[in-house]
């Protein structure tokens, strides 16, 4: 179910944050965002509450129905404090959004703990979801205030011109990150092969988390730029953008060399067999993230149909490629697929940005990029580190590809300090509690 409600957020998270970012009044964009979504989270709700009984009865769970539809009170609630966070996000309030979340979650596994504990079972679970996105949501309400019953003028068309393609590509990336594993199974894939599989997909997913931090702040910073008709500046953040992207790959190198080991550390012996399915996987993971930088600067740029049209690609290729490979490599050819198409992806994207504004990334930060990445490989399997030392062999690699990407004046400091300038003029014009 927390799919269910990741659907439906993810679809408006991206048309929210470019459209309040651009806006001098951010008010209207903000109540009509808002709206939207949680009338989105109140149809989706309803439809699960319908449907609970007939799952129920499929499934032969007596007792579903009932979660199912306890549940489906969460999501306008869960949905509204994701609004109010998208509209944080938009106005630049990345330290306020962060406090948000992090008192939610702490709220919530509180909660669940309580009321677990006073035998509420699995309804307590759900309940204290619900209340930590109340939490949240107060918290969000502190800092931004956007009237939420009044009635706004700001048009409706031109949000859900948006939000339509991007749900397509929200859903599209899900639907890709699960595709793999679904043909593997149907296409004969043993049930112990699907457990290494899905073994080696939790250790490759660690690129992922930095394209739920660093792709909202990036199409802020670019809207920031483009509502003050900086259309220059904001192809330089696309460009400075890029070039941090491809400085991501060596960590890709390091954490494909140190497979064997984080495997045996995070998941024990019984998944040592899906280190070699995880050092492929890991390129795939860091190319999704690359596509999320990527298709940011496309949204940015009015193109959101296109991002669309990168998912829709990158499924059709994935799912002919499994159809091929795996009757003949088994999980091998999966992995190999779903990196491969994901790289076809990136390529894509940065050919589609190329044509809009122009900009492409340095060809040096690339090749050095790359050299990096074979190099970061190498030291990992290189050099021993057997239990928690790998954690500090990370780190040290880490440290390295840091200090290197300085001496050769990839990584500037004064990048950095003039995206915290823009961070902190955003959360002057967005306006405290």
């Amino acid at each position: 179910m927390d799919w269910l409600e990741w659907a439906v957020a993810a679809s408006f998270t991206r048309a929210t944050v470019k459209f309040i970012s651009e806006a001098r009044d951010w008010k209207p964009v903000a109540t009509t965002a808002i709206q939207l979504q949680v009338g989105a989270s109140i149809l989706a709700g309803g439809l699960l509450w319908l449907l609970a009984a007939p799952i129920g009865a499929f499934l032969d769970e007596p007792q579903l129905p009932a979660y199912l539809r306890l549940y489906a009170l969460d999501l306008p609630v869960f949905c509204l404090a994701q609004a109010h966070r998208d509209v944080l996000i938009g106005l630049g309030l990345f330290r306020e959004r962060a406090f948000a979340s992090g008192w939610r979650w702490v709220a919530r596994l509180a909660l669940i703990v309580v009321l677990v504990n006073l035998g509420l079972s699995i309804q307590g679970a759900i309940l204290g979801g619900i209340a930590s996105s109340l939490v949240e949501l107060a918290i969000c309400r502190w800092y931004v205030r956007p009237p939420l019953l009044t009635w706004r003028s700001y048009p409706v068309a031109g949000l859900i011109a948006y939000v339509a393609p991007l749900s397509l590509y929200s859903v599209g990336v899900k639907l890709y990150d699960k595709l793999d594993l679904l043909l593997f199974k149907a296409l004969g894939g043993s049930t112990a092969a699907a457990g290494q599989y899905t073994g080696a997909e939790s250790l490759s997913g660690i690129p992922g988390i930095f394209a739920i931090a660093f792709a909202p702040l990036l199409l802020s910073a670019l809207g920031e730029r483009l509502r003050s008709g900086n259309l220059d500046g904001a192809r330089e953040t696309g460009r400075n953008a890029l070039r941090v992207m491809f400085m991501s790959i060596p960590m890709a190198g390091a954490l494909a060399g140190m497979a064997p080991e984080l495997t045996r550390l995070i998941m024990g012996d019984a998944f040592a067999a899906s280190a070699p399915l995880a050092r492929v996987m890991i390129f795939g993971s860091a190319s999704l993230f690359m596509v999320s930088i990527v298709t940011s600067i496309l949204i940015a740029a009015g193109k959101p149909g296109w991002t669309a049209g990168v998912m829709t690609l990158a499924l059709l290729g994935s799912a002919a490629g499994y159809t091929l490979f795996i009757p003949r490599f088994g999980a091998m050819g999966a992995a190999v697929t779903t990196s491969g198409c994901a790289a076809a992806a990136v390529a894509v994207s940065l050919l589609l940005t190329h044509r809009l504004w122009g900009i492409l990334p340095p060809l040096l930060t690339v090749l050095r990029s790359l050299g990096l990445t074979v190099l970061s490989w190498l030291a990992a399997v290189i050099i021993p580190a057997p239990g928690p030392l790998a954690f500090l062999k990370l780190i040290a690699l880490t440290i390295a590809v840091v200090a290197v990407f300085r001496l050769t004046g990839d990584l500037r400091p004064a990048e950095a300090r003039q995206l915290w300038a823009l961070r902190r003029r955003a959360a002057g014009d967005g306006g405290g509690p």
